[in-house]
């Protein structure tokens, strides 16, 4: 994610050695939509955990509910938030909204 950029410019690119390709270590870094954006495309976000897309598709299954219904019982439910790997009750949902 070379085009994924902190939005305050501390993440240069090493000068000595590797040129522009220079391998990186990311593991350990926290980014988010809030601390970091893409150089190339100002719409870009970074993409959502695994277990929580799993977790949604699995619920909407299970229980055959619209995406609308199963955002709507994400919020409030707790266990809905514990299957999909959240560690703290969440009172706003975490997944933007695709179309405006």
């Amino acid at each position: 994610m070379k085009s994924v950029k902190p939005k305050d410019g501390s993440g240069e690119p090493p000068t000595e050695g590797g040129g522009r390709n220079a391998e990186a270590n990311f593991h350990g870094q926290k980014r988010s939509n809030d601390t970091h954006a893409s150089t190339t495309d100002p719409d870009a976000r970074l993409p959502l955990p695994t277990r929580l897309m799993a977790g949604l598709a699995i619920l909407k299954h299970m229980c055959g509910l619209s995406d609308e219904v199963l955002c709507e019982r994400w919020v409030e439910n707790p266990y809905y938030q514990l299957f999909c790997g959240e560690e703290f009750f969440r009172h706003e949902l975490v997944i933007w909204p695709l179309l405006d």
